[in-house]
């Protein structure tokens, strides 16, 4: 779903955070790149289509993301706790609990990943909660959106069900994926692309 409007709302991100706009292509949506480190945090739109019976289905969401390299495998899987996922996780042996007990009555957290508890020290934590963050991924299955991703290429994601997030919730999101990043350097040595 194209609107003009969706080039103004990410230009004017862009001024703000002081990126690159990437303009539209094809049925790709326009672009805002933060650059932090060298990483490079994107900012855009996404259409996702499912199609139940005879009827077309989609939805538009705000997705965050950022790309990197990492000689160590490292999968983790966020997501805001619902009856279903909380049936499911009970097979899981992948669970992992923070030392955060917000964040553990909140979100249902699997990884097969060493350390990654290493991640949720305390500030990212209070970022993930102040952001409400609902779901965040780091994975290299075929890109978490799809684009296929080289050996040793990672991407730590987020999407949010809302077309035009209010630039305020989109600092403080990209606020915590600088953290996110500088915690993974630390505990991963991840590097840019």
């Amino acid at each position: 779903m194209f609107k003009e409007e969706n080039n103004v709302y990410w230009k004017n991100f862009c001024k703000i955070i002081e990126g690159e706009f990437v303009e539209r292509k094809y049925w790709h949506s326009a672009q805002a790149i933060a650059s932090y480190k060298s990483f490079k945090i994107i900012f855009d739109h996404y259409t996702h289509y499912t199609v139940s019976g005879r009827t077309s289905l989609e939805s538009n969401v705000t997705r965050i993301y950022c790309v990197f390299q990492c000689d160590e495998v490292i999968e983790l899987k966020m997501e805001q706790k619902t009856w279903l996922n909380k049936l499911i996780s009970i097979f899981n042996r992948n669970r992992i609990q923070t030392k955060n007990n917000e964040i553990n009555s909140k979100y249902l957290i699997t990884s097969k990943s060493k350390n990654v508890n290493s991640f949720f020290n305390t500030s990212i934590s209070k970022k993930i909660i102040s952001t409400a963050i609902q779901q965040l991924y780091i994975d290299s299955k075929d890109g978490i959106w799809g684009n296929q991703l080289e050996n040793n290429q990672f991407e730590i994601a987020t999407y949010v069900d809302v077309y035009e997030m209010e630039y305020p919730d989109l600092l403080r999101i990209k606020a915590f994926f600088e953290e996110a990043i500088d915690v993974l350097l630390t505990n991963y040595n991840i590097k840019p692309l």
